[in-house]
Formats: C-alpha cells, sequence, structure tokens
C-alpha cells in the first residue's frame, strides 16, 4: 500500500467520479468506518465490551492479528497492559508491564506520535514472542492514545505478520488513538454517571446526562472539533476550536457561516468543507490561518462527511491541530541542520566521515591538509594517505584496521598517527575516532588535527620545562622559608631581648655572664639565619634607594681584602661607565661578602678573585635561551675565582638552602641561597660558570636605573638614646612581645600603655586624658589590624605619631601598604638599640 498524501484542491463542480485519485479509497472507507466505531461506542461504559468490540473492529479494519492496549503508569515511566488480544500470549502479555525505557511503544510514548515498526523483533527495543517460529516476521504499528493537553495517556498496539503497515494505516492509527482515547474517557465519565444515576435519577436525566458526558468528552479533546450541517451553519465547536482560530468567544465564533467565512475562504478551509460535502470523502490539509484579530496559526486538519441512517451526507466534522510550534521546531531543525553543515565546512580540522574503512565525505580543510581534490579522496581508505609503516613499526593498514573495529564496536579512539599528503610527504597528525548512527546506520566520525608544528616544538618545551621544573622547586622553597618567618622572629624577639636586658643588669665579671653572652650569639646568628631564609625567599623587608654600584664595591675592598686573607689576591676591575641599580645597600654588602667568602673557600691557598662591573644589553635572542632572563639594560657586577670549581651536579644544587660542599660546621648552606633571593627581588637574574678546576664565575645582571642617587646619611652614634617620660601606646597580640617591648620602652625611660588586642588599645585612648606620643603597633592582629587602628586613633589624635613592628615577610606587610615610603616600620626581631633609635627618630619627626 503506497503512503497516504494529502488531498488537493478541487473545483466544487467536479463529480463524484472525479474524486482525488491521490488519495486511496480504502483511507476514507477506513475512516469513515472509524468514525461510526466511534459513534456507536462513545455512549458505551462497559470497557471490556468496548474492548472486544475495538479488536474485533481494528482486527478487521486493519487486518492485524493482535490488539493490545496499554495505559501510562508510575509517572509516565512504564506501560500497564489494560487489554490484549493477541492469541495465544494474550495471558502473558497482561502480566508483562513494560518500561517506556525500554521498549518499541516507549518510543511513540516519548516522540509523542504514532510509529510503524515493521519486522519489529529486529528494532531495537523489540522483542520475538516465545514458542513462535524464528522465521515468522511480525511487523508492529503503535499509536498514540492523547488527553486534549496533547499529553500521552497510553499506547495501542497493532501486531500483524507478513504484511508491513504503511503510511496511511498509521495516519487512520493516529485518528484511532484519539478516538479510543475519547471513548475510555467517555466510558470512564460514563461508568461514574451511571452509577449515580442508578442511586438518584431516572431514565430520562440518565439520557441528558450521557448527551452532556459527549459534549464534555468533544469539550476537553486535545484537537479542535467542528461540525457543520450542508449549509455551513456551526452545529458544534469546543473550547480548543477557539483557541486555534484564535476568536474572542464561542458566542463569536458560533456566529460565522464556515462555508462563507472570507478568512477560511481565503485559505481554502470552506472549499475544502465543501468537497467532502459534495463528494462523500476525506480531506485532509495543512493551511497558515491569521484570524481576525490578528493572530497567525499553522493548522493541520481533517474533514469526513457526516451521514444519517440512510448514508446521506447531512453535513462534515472536522478535527483541527495547531502545529505552529511543530512548524517552528522543523524550521529550526532545518537552519541547525545549515549551522552544523557550515561548522563541518569551516572546521580548522579534518573531518571525514567513514562507511567502514572508505571516506564517504570530507570537509574543505581536508582537502587542504591533504593538498589533494574531493574527487581524490572520496571512496579511498585512510591507509591511501598513510606511509607504509607507522613511527612505532607497525603496518598502517594493521593499525589503522583495529582501531577502526575499536571505534565501530562503541570504543572511541584517541590517538596519534602519522598521514601523507597526496604526493607522498608525511606529517604527523592527532586522530579522534568514533561511532554515529545516521539513518540507523553506523558510521564513523574522524576528526584530524595536522600537529606537526606541535611535534617540532616538543623538543624546546621538554628544555624549557626542566629549566622552569628548577625554578619551581627553588620558589616551593622559598615560600616553605617565608612561611616560618613570623612566629621564628616573635620567639628571636623574646630571647635576644631578654638576654639584653640580663646582660645590661648583670656584673660583667658574674659567672653566669658568659653563658648568658653565648645564649645571644646563638640568637642572633638564629636571626641571621632568618635573614638569610627570607632572603632566599625575597621577604625580607628592604628599603630599596639607587646606588653607584662601583662606589659600593670600592667603599667593601678593604673589609672584602681582611675576610679573605693575605695569601688570596683581590682585583678590582670597574667598568668606565656610571652604573646605577635601584636596591637596599645592606643587600649589595651581603651579596658581596658571601660570594667573596664562597670564592675564598674554593681556593686552596694561593689565589686571586677578581670583581668587575659593566653595562650589558640583553636582547630577545639571549633571553629565549636563558629561561627567567627578560630584554632590557643591565649592570653586570662578575665575581670570578681560580678555585677547584663544580661539577653538573653541584651546579644544579648550589642556590638551594642548606645545601653546602663544605664540611661540617663550616657553612650553613644558606649564602648563596640568600644571593639568589636578593637578586630575584630585585628583578635581576644570575648565571653561574664552573667546571672541575678551573675555577668559578658568579654573574649577577641587575636592572640599570637612570634616576639620580641619594647620599648615605652618616653612621649613627653609638649611644643609645632614652626617652624623658613620653608616653607610648603598645598594642601587641602575641603576650610575650607585649611584656617585652613595655619591659624595654619603660628601661628607656618611657611612660607605656600596654594594650593586648585593638579593642582594649581604643578603649584606653578613650579612657585616659593624658597624652599619648606615640602608637607602637603590630600590623597583623585579630579584630582589626595595625593600620586600620591608626587611622581610628588619629581621628581622636591629630597629632599621634606611628610606629608599626611586624614579624611577617615582606609580602604579607606590603598588602597592607606599611612598606611606602615614609611610613615608619621596625621588623621583629628586635633589639633594645632598635627599638630605642626607631622610638626616637619617630618621636623626634617634625
Amino acid at each position: 500500500m503506497k503512503p497516504q498524501q494529502q488531498s488537493k484542491k478541487s473545483h466544487p463542480d467536479l463529480s463524484p467520479e472525479e474524486r482525488d485519485p491521490v488519495i486511496p479509497d480504502n483511507l476514507f472507507k477506513r475512516q469513515e468506518r472509524l468514525l461510526r466505531i466511534m459513534q456507536e461506542l462513545i455512549t458505551r461504559d462497559d470497557e471490556e465490551f468496548i474492548f472486544r468490540k475495538l479488536a474485533t473492529e481494528i482486527k478487521d479494519l486493519f487486518d492485524c492479528s493482535g490488539v493490545s492496549v496499554y495505559l501510562l503508569e508510575d509517572a509516565g515511566k512504564r506501560l500497564l497492559p489494560v487489554f490484549s488480544d493477541e492469541p495465544p500470549h494474550s495471558e502473558e502479555i497482561m502480566r508483562t508491564h513494560l518500561s517506556v525505557d525500554q521498549c518499541l511503544a516507549g518510543k511513540v510514548v516519548k516522540a509523542g506520535r504514532g510509529m510503524i515498526f515493521n519486522d519489529a523483533a529486529n528494532q531495537p527495543g523489540g522483542y520475538h514472542i516465545p514458542d513462535t517460529p524464528k522465521d515468522e516476521i511480525e511487523h508492529l504499528m503503535v499509536v498514540l492514545m492523547p488527553d486534549r493537553d496533547h499529553n500521552p495517556l497510553g499506547v495501542i498496539t497493532l501486531l500483524r505478520q507478513q504484511k508491513q503497515f504503511d503510511e496511511s494505516e498509521l495516519t487512520s492509527g493516529n485518528l484511532l488513538g484519539i478516538y479510543v482515547s475519547a471513548i475510555l474517557n467517555n466510558a470512564r465519565h460514563y461508568q461514574a454517571l451511571k452509577r449515580e444515576i442508578e442511586a438518584h435519577e431516572a431514565a430520562t436525566a440518565r439520557l441528558k446526562a450521557s448527551e452532556q458526558r459527549f459534549r464534555s468528552l468533544v469539550e476537553f479533546s486535545p484537537l479542535g472539533i467542528l461540525s457543520i450541517d450542508t449549509t455551513g451553519k456551526i452545529l458544534l465547536a469546543n473550547s480548543t476550536l477557539i483557541e486555534i482560530l484564535g476568536s474572542p468567544s464561542m458566542e463569536a465564533t458560533l456566529a460565522i457561516n464556515i462555508l462563507d467565512f472570507p478568512l477560511l475562504q481565503k485559505i481554502g478551509v470552506s472549499e475544502d468543507f465543501r468537497r467532502v460535502m459534495k463528494f462523500g470523502h476525506h480531506v485532509e490539509n495543512e493551511v497558515k490561518y491569521t484570524s481576525k484579530w490578528g493572530k497567525t496559526t499553522d493548522i493541520r486538519y481533517i474533514l469526513v462527511p457526516l451521514r444519517n441512517e440512510q448514508q446521506e451526507v447531512v453535513g462534515a466534522l472536522g478535527s483541527f491541530e495547531d502545529i505552529t510550534t511543530k512548524k517552528i521546531a522543523e524550521t529550526a531543525l532545518r537552519e541547525n541542520e545549515a549551522r552544523y553543515r557550515a561548522l563541518f565546512e569551516k572546521a580548522n580540522d579534518a573531518i571525514f566521515l567513514m562507511d567502514g574503512e572508505t571516506f564517504i565525505d570530507c570537509n574543505t580543510k581536508t582537502l587542504d591538509m591533504f593538498k589533494c581534490t574531493r574527487e581524490q579522496i572520496i571512496g579511498k581508505p585512510p591507509t591511501a594517505f598513510s606511509p607504509k609503516h607507522q613511527p612505532d613499526g607497525e603496518l598502517s593498514t594493521v593499525s589503522a584496521k583495529r582501531k577502526i573495529n575499536a571505534a565501530l564496536a562503541g570504543h572511541p579512539q584517541f590517538f596519534e598517527w602519522q598521514h601523507s599528503h597526496y604526493d607522498g610527504m608525511p606529517f604527523d597528525a592527532e586522530v579522534s575516532l568514533s561511532s554515529i548512527e545516521l539513518s540507523g546506520k553506523n558510521f564513523l566520525l574522524a576528526i584530524v588535527r595536522d600537529i606537526s608544528e606541535r611535534k617540532q616544538g616538543e623538543a624546546e618545551r621538554r628544555k624549557l620545562e626542566n629549566q622552569l621544573r628548577q625554578s619551581q622547586k627553588m620558589e616551593s622553597i622559598g615560600r616553605l622559608a617565608g612561611g616560618v618567618a613570623h612566629d621564628f622572629n616573635n620567639m628571636l624577639s623574646v630571647i635576644l631581648a631578654h638576654t639584653e636586658i640580663v646582660l645590661n643588669e648583670l656584673d660583667p665579671d658574674h659567672p653566669i655572664g658568659n653563658s648568658i653572652r653565648e645564649i645571644q650569639k646563638a640568637g642572633n646568628r638564629s636571626a641571621e639565619i632568618t635573614r638569610q631564609l627570607l632572603g632566599f625567599a625575597r621577604k625580607q623587608v628592604i628599603q630599596p634607594e639607587v646606588l653607584n654600584l662601583d662606589k659600593t664595591v670600592t667603599g667593601m675592598l678593604n673589609m672584602l681584602r681582611r675576610l679573605i686573607g693575605e695569601e688570596i689576591e683581590l682585583q678590582w676591575h670597574p667598568g668606565s661607565a656610571r652604573r646605577c641599580v635601584k636596591m637596599d645597600a645592606s643587600q649589595a654588602d651581603q651579596i658581596l661578602t658571601n660570594l667573596c667568602i664562597n670564592a675564598r673557600d674554593a681556593i686552596d691557598g694561593v689565589g686571586k678573585i677578581t670583581i668587575e662591573t659593566s653595562l650589558v644589553s640583553l636582547d630577545d635572542a639571549y633571553c629565549a635561551d636563558h629561561e627567567g632572563f627578560r630584554p632590557g639594560e643591565y649592570v653586570l657586577l662578575s665575581v670570578s675565582d681560580d678555585g677547584k670549581g663544580m661539577d653538573a651536579v653541584t651546579l644544579e644544587k648550589i642556590f638551594e638552602p642548606f645545601y653546602t660542599t663544605k664540611e661540617v660546621g663550616q657553612g650553613t648552606g644558606l649564602g648563596l641561597a640568600m644571593i639568589f633571593g636578593i637578586v630575584k627581588q630585585n628583578n635581576g637574574f644570575i648565571n653561574v660558570y664552573s667546571e672541575p678546576g678551573q675555577g668559578t664565575t658568579f654573574k649577577l645582571y641587575l636592572p640599570q636605573q637612570m634616576t639620580a642617587m641619594k647620599e648615605h646619611a652618616t653612621q649613627a652614634s653609638d649611644e643609645i638614646p632614652t626617652g624623658h617620660g613620653e608616653t607610648i601606646l603598645l598594642v601587641e597580640d602575641e603576650l610575650a612581645i607585649l611584656n617585652l617591648a613595655k619591659t624595654i620602652l619603660e628601661y628607656l625611660g618611657y611612660r607605656v600603655l600596654a594594650a593586648n588586642s585593638p579593642r582594649e588599645a581604643i578603649e584606653i585612648s578613650q579612657s585616659r586624658p593624658e597624652k599619648i606620643h606615640l602608637l607602637m603597633t603590630d600590623v597583623v592582629m585579630p579584630q582589626m589590624n595595625g593600620q586600620d587602628l591608626a587611622a581610628k586613633l588619629l581621628a581622636a589624635h591629630p597629632d599621634l605619631k606611628i610606629l608599626y613592628m611586624s614579624g611577617y615577610t615582606a609580602d604579607v606587610i606590603a598588602q597592607r601598604g606599611i612598606l611606602r615610603e615614609g611610613v615608619n616600620f621596625i621588623q621583629k626581631p628586635f633589639s633594645r638599640r632598635e627599638v630605642a633609635s626607631h622610638v626616637h627618630q619617630v618621636l623626634q619627626a617634625i
């Protein structure tokens, strides 16, 4: 049987013999018979009778061997059988609940429309009924039973052997589903009505209620229902039709004549009604309807004649469906297909569609990548564009077949492959291979990316990765070093300050004096180690200034010569140009001192150390070969020795904290680590050149500064300044540091108001009538940081001087804005002399 086709418009004067030949007569008869079945069963309330009658009629009407009815339950997840006439398996079917996700009927529920499953047992989700011949082919048609909101209530399954279902039968089947849904709905309403009537109403009321139930059926139908007489007068219309036509009310709709209404005449609906009533056959059509009130709707309708008992046409019945949303979805689907095709063609990767091992489609990028035409590639296997062997030595044909079979089996493949251009030139590629289903058949989708440039860059990246790994290792150690600084500095502050106080009060000849001095020496050494660790971590507190590096070196020469001894010659070769850098002066001293000490220790007996400076310009080419270097103008400080030198293993570790080649007790291994941190902190770079027996050269590159150089202040006097009773508000959350600082300040002659928290400090400032001359506060505290505390107190005491203190590292303090120029700051651990000097300077400042 050919698929059902939409009827064409015809002239109203056509004779019955000139009916549209496109629409098969058996389709009209089936539709009319379905309507008669609905009319016969619409008033019945016995579901068993309805199902049996329907089964008999459906089997005869659709020439099928089995009919089953299922209703949705469990929130739409399962289909429950309520009737089955599929001998000899009806009882088995009635005992079996179907999962919507795992059966053919479930596909219909999800799709929201009827479907045909010819050769159903071999369809995904289909099954073969036990105890039936294996060679017996079973065909299935499943139609949906919708409610008035188009939501599925259940399905009807029609089964037959040998002869397949066609589209015209599906059209009738869809109408069957609507009718059965309405009949079942009406039967259940009718059963309720019958029980009510049996108790309360007489036979006359029963008939009236039945009529009302029928009208309810029409009213709640998911389709617009319209019935007219031969003159075009509307006999029946439901609210769904009113919504579809965009009419303002039922009254406005009932007032129109369907055959004469201009808007319906314009789109041919009136003409279709005339044809149905004149020729007595079915018409199905789609139109775009714009109502009088401006609403535009896509409508699909089916018109059938209404006949009396003498089979005379007395009118027409139409069902109307709003398909606007479906039309929009179809348009969107077409647009998506066009977009995806555009993406396919414009993709930057080569994309193939393969049927087994053969290319059947490809995009434009493929032709560019393989340097060929479409004709040269379509119909060929991938191995036609591959060398005989892959880089791992395996035959391309063997490897390709294995990967293709795995992808077809549902295991996506992602691998590197060596392809070749059409002229045979090989290139490296990255391939993604996966299976896709198109029109029920499995194909392979291959995405190929040319990675030749990436491969060429891998060797260079490996080199850079090794350099980066070393840099990251140093950075990680630096973070560890900086992390312990705060607590360590606090404890050292307590130790050093108390030993200083004890020594100051102790008689010089007291027997315990030597022990206290040893404690002091150990504390000072620990403080020095902490500074070195912070130097390596680039987190020590510094005060950078512009320095003439040549003057700095010249000023240290005498001290350096005493440091290295008379047997080692120290040579100094300054450059001719002015060389200025911006850094903390003490850091420059630390660099020269540590480099010369290491050079001295590398020389066995007599030797030579050479210090040189010069201006250098680093270009892009040089920096590309030296990880971490940046182009620019730099001052080069070079320190060389003719000592024993170092091997490659030692060179890799020399900047790691606590790594040393010296004997136990001869060094901490922090000198070079500190130099590394100082150079990095000042945005510089460092290179080391050394070979065993050939000496060592350290080259430090520091950014050149062109700004004016500041003159150093003269050295302070050895005298410790004291106070004259000035009041100091001391704020510190660490109780040991608070007590220590209070003791030192009172010893120096100051009046101290001690607070263990910012809140307590505010209360003290508000409750004390005397003037507070200085706020000495920790930076990082609970509740409120030192800077916010200072701001609150300055609002009430504008003349208050501020001195910040902290044991945290420079980066933490800088985040709180303390290290900006003009702000007074003292770093923990501090000595009595440092406290005295800082407090005196702040109080004396104008």
